[in-house]
């Protein structure tokens, strides 16, 4: 009974996290490197499973899942039997509380925190703060000072990012809490994001949410919550001061997250959606457009309603007052009420529209599928259309293809289109941008590809100027068609580098050079303001996944997030056209 009661609440993703704990703590203890590694196979395989996985679990099929071993298909039916490890509870008392902080830290992995523990004591975060203003780090083998300052500015970055989460955790979050709150012997109404989750956000200090319960459930709810796993304590219950007909449920989670769950009446679902979506400057832009159709002020929302105005959703809300529906990730009070008052909002992209994926990698490279997987995946999702782009020759780290390889692919993609009719894979690569800006193939090599992406991998210190003519001679390469995640960044861990984006974007609109909004989670570049400056200079863009197997094919809607914030309209993506118009642009951008 214990194990079917957990497995409600416990994922694939879930699972990997737990092994990839496992992992690193073995590492910094120093365990035998076999065992680590075959963790770290497995989280790899649970984190990017399309399985059903309480299909897999039930089915006892744990062992059909890639580098899940009987070994590891026990260690994965103790956790969720368990709902614990008693080798990572072991290693956890063993270890000082906050080491597997450490490595949230850029700079520092599981050797580096092996080697502080172990010969400066360095235990947690605290510890690694007064080890670097007292200079001991950079007198350790094998660290030095320039180390000693990648580790200083990791632990900075770390402290101003880590009250927030990323918009992928996020959703994880709440389809966890909606699939609890589903499972309750309360009846539940609808549920709903809210806040910055609702309007996509790529970072968020809190989660929150709308749950439409009838008043006299509310407290059975209450208690219901407090026996989630993931609850450290529901901190108190209040009225909303930003609309008086809900509860707020506050509640801290046991890893620090705070949750706010907005409880409201069937009734009053539309109007308190609309208000705990936000953002103020929207609502407070509403509140104005009340006013002059006068409509009377109502502190308890956007206008006092009469009887003549049926409010049954929240479209109803923006249709009385002669406004189309405003889509939540447009609502930050940057110009979209306006803009619907004229008529001028964005046929916004969604996910339907995208008719391929320009940016995807395999085991040619430092994917860890072959290239029939990649294009079979692709053909599941319905698309028109790939680009196989692996790394080029000087990223060796990530296995860049030569020249010779780079023929030996397309050989292959070439058999992949007379065996797939039903789609059509292109040769391309990602060419590394080089610090001259030349870019790692010859002309004559990237003559013979259907599509060339050119990104920067390395040499990131570069000055604003010099990274900004850098990038810009990749721009004006006539044989270059996408800059890749132009900005750098990787949230949370890695600034952007220093770039005049404005320079590039209008250089990429004179040589008709996209740019890429890449959705890999943790990059999310373009960003969202640099994306709508760019549609408003005419560039175009490609939503891209940069998958490196099949799975992260499921982030495209992070980038279609980036593109409904960026107000970008969907004929401002490339790889929205069809395959003919798409094989059109391509070819006559080259001219």
């Amino acid at each position: 009974m214990r194990g079917d009661f957990v497995l409600m609440e416990i994922s694939a993703r879930d699972i990997s996290q737990i092994l990839s704990e496992l992992a690193d703590l073995m590492e910094i203890k120093g365990d035998n490197q076999y065992r680590i590694s075959a963790y770290e196979r497995a989280a790899r395989s649970l984190r990017s499973l399309e399985e059903d996985f309480e299909e897999l679990y039930r089915s006892d099929r744990l062992t059909e899942i890639s580098g899940v071993g009987e070994g590891i298909a026990a260690t994965i039916k103790e956790i969720v039997e368990e709902g614990s490890l008693q080798d990572l509870e072991e290693l956890k008392r063993e270890l000082p509380d906050g080491i597997i902080d450490l490595l949230q830290i850029p700079g520092l992995g599981p050797k580096r925190a092996h080697k502080l523990f172990y010969e400066l004591q360095i235990g947690n975060v605290r510890d690694l703060k007064n080890a670097l203003e007292d200079g001991a780090i950079r007198d350790l083998s094998g660290f030095g000072e320039k180390l000693e300052k990648k580790i200083a500015e990791g632990l900075r970055r770390y402290r101003e990012y880590q009250k927030y989460i990323s918009i992928d955790e996020a959703e994880d979050f709440y389809s966890g809490i909606k699939q609890f709150l589903d499972s309750t012997s309360v009846e539940i109404e609808e549920v709903f994001p809210a806040g910055s989750l609702r309007r996509k956000k790529e970072l968020l200090k809190d989660v929150d949410m709308v749950v439409s319960v009838d008043s006299a459930d509310q407290k059975e709810l209450h208690l219901e919550l407090e026996t989630w796993r993931r609850i450290d304590e529901v901190e108190r219950s209040r009225t909303s001061e930003r609309f008086n007909n809900a509860q707020i449920l506050e509640c801290r989670l046991n890893d620090g997250l705070q949750l706010d769950i907005f409880l409201v009446s069937p009734a009053d679902l539309p109007w308190a959606l609309l208000m705990f979506t936000g953002s103020d400057l929207h609502l407070e832009n509403l509140r104005q457009k009340a006013k002059t159709q006068g409509f009377d002020s109502d502190t308890d929302g956007i206008f006092c309603c009469s009887d003549e105005i049926d409010i049954k959703e929240e479209q109803d809300i923006y249709r009385a007052l002669d406004l189309p529906y405003i889509i939540p990730e447009l609502r930050e009070g940057q110009g979209e009420t306006e803009a619907a008052v004229c008529g001028e909002l964005p046929e916004s992209p969604g996910l339907k529209d995208i008719k391929g994926d320009l940016h995807v990698h395999t085991n040619f490279s430092d994917g860890s599928q072959n290239l029939e997987e990649m294009v079979q995946g692709a053909i599941a999702r319905g698309y028109d259309y790939l680009a196989i782009t692996d790394h080029s020759v000087s990223l060796r780290i990530a296995d860049g293809l030569t020249p010779e390889e780079l023929a030996r692919q397309a050989e292959i993609i070439e058999e992949m289109n007379e065996k797939y009719e039903e789609i059509e894979v292109f040769k391309g690569t990602e060419a590394d941008i080089l610090p001259s800006g030349e870019l790692d193939y010859s002309r004559e090599v990237l003559a013979e590809l259907d599509l060339v992406i050119a990104s920067v991998h390395s040499g990131f210190n570069q000055t604003e100027l010099e990274m900004t003519e850098r990038i810009i001679k990749a721009v004006e390469n006539p044989l270059v068609d996408i800059i890749g995640h132009p900005q750098g960044r990787l949230l949370k861990s890695r600034e952007a580098y220093s770039v005049d984006m404005e320079a590039v974007i209008e250089s990429a609109a004179s040589n008709r050079t996209c740019l890429e909004i890449n959705s890999f989670p943790s990059r999310l570049d373009l960003d969202d303001n640099y994306a709508r400056l760019a549609g408003e200079k005419g560039v175009k863009m490609a939503i891209n996944t940069d998958a490196h197997r099949t799975g992260e094919y499921e982030n495209m809607i992070y980038g279609i997030n980036v593109g409904r914030r960026g107000w970008l309209d969907k004929n401002d993506i490339i790889n929205t056209y069809s395959l003919t118009e798409f094989k059109d642009f391509v070819s006559q951008r080259r001219i």
